[in-house]
Formats: C-alpha cells, structure tokens, sequence
C-alpha cells in the first residue's frame, strides 16, 4: 500500500458496503462459489509460509506418510448454549459417533484427525475413540461458560489470543488435507472447503438453521 501510494498518479477509491459473493457456512452446496474462492485462496493465500511448513511437520508427526486419514470438525459452545437465530444446528456427538464407526468398518483409517472447540464433545469422542484419535489440542482451554451464554469471540482465551488462533488455523490446514471428511457447517468447515483440493468423501451436516 506505501509503494501505491508513493508511486500511483491516481487512486480510486471506492467504499464497499458488503463483499460479495462473500461465501457463508450455508453455501456448502454452491459448487461454483467455493471453485471460485478455492482458486483465490490459492493464488492469493494470506496463510503465512511458516503455518504451511509447520502443518506440513505436525502432518507426518501425527500420521507419518499415512494419508488415509478421516478428518472430523465439530461445533460446539455458544451454538449450542445462544442457538444464535440463523446459524447452522450442529449434529448430536452420537450421530458423529456413529458415523465414524460405519466410515472406519468400511475404509479401516490409519488415524483419525479431529477437532474441535467444545471440551465436552472432546471428551467423549476421545473416549470413544482413544488408539485412533489424533488432534492438536490449545495448551490453554476455553473453560467456556455454557450458562453464562456468550459468543464464544468473547472468551477470554479466545479473544486476541494468537497462539489459540494459530492452533485453529493449523487445524483447519489439517483437516482439508484429510483424504476423507465429517464436518458441522460453520465458518470452519467453509475455510476447509476453500482450501481443499478435493476429499474423496464428504458429509457437511445439515440440519437447518435455529
């Protein structure tokens, strides 16, 4: 922008209200909207080289050279505690639960990646799961107050904490790496599907909006 500005004769400026065709977690479906961001996110990624590197190592630490792997995002907190109007309904943690076990039956994964930031869903998909299950988990936890009903942008451990951030950015570039997918529909699963070059298997959880 200095270089612009020092070097350009003219500059126009334009205010944009809105950006479209901004991609919300309800577009799953819009092959052609998330072709389009897909190809503008890898020409123009913001992801900086170090992330890439760094997820590339966690990658074979995690799973060595396995790539079959099933990843799995799961929503939680304030979705469940706010049913904030508009927002995607995330899946019962048994119908996730379920669905693992008939994916795994069938394609018997090396690993499973998971993540989420709902230390109650946590718990009891790693004990379900525990010889499978790999995740990169924030040293610091949420503690989320689910009666105290907030969005979870709000959280003291959340909010301005870069390191959690980085963690959840290194998560996303994980799971779009997966050879095979179960997702909530939220802003992640949006960012996972922007970035993927493609999964062998994908179910985007529908079930409608609060």
């Amino acid at each position: 922008m200095e270089n612009v500005l020092k070097n350009s004769n003219k500059i126009l400026r334009i205010r944009i209200q809105d950006c479209k065709p901004r991609l919300s977690c309800t577009q799953h479906s819009d092959i052609i909207s998330l072709n389009f961001w897909h190809y503008f996110a890898i020409k123009y990624s913001g992801i900086k080289k170090e992330i890439i590197i760094q997820s590339n190592k966690l990658i074979y630490k995690l799973f060595h050279n396995s790539k079959n792997i099933l990843g799995i995002l799961a929503r939680g907190t304030d979705y469940i505690a706010l049913k904030p109007k508009n927002h995607p309904i995330p899946p019962n943690v048994s119908d996730i639960i379920n669905d693992i076990k008939l994916m795994d039956y069938k394609n018997k994964y090396d690993y499973f990646f998971f993540s989420t930031e709902d230390e109650i869903i946590r718990e009891k998909i790693t004990k379900t799961f525990p010889s499978k299950l790999k995740q990169i988990i924030p040293k610091i936890k949420i503690n989320y107050n689910y009666s105290n009903k907030t969005f979870l942008g709000f959280n003291k451990n959340v909010k301005g904490n870069i390191e959690y951030n980085k963690i959840y950015l290194l998560n996303i570039v994980i799971l779009s790496k997966c050879l095979d997918l179960l997702a909530s529909r939220c802003n992640g699963s949006t960012g996972i599907l922007i970035l993927t070059n493609g999964f062998r298997y994908l179910k985007i959880y529908d079930n409608g909006l609060y």
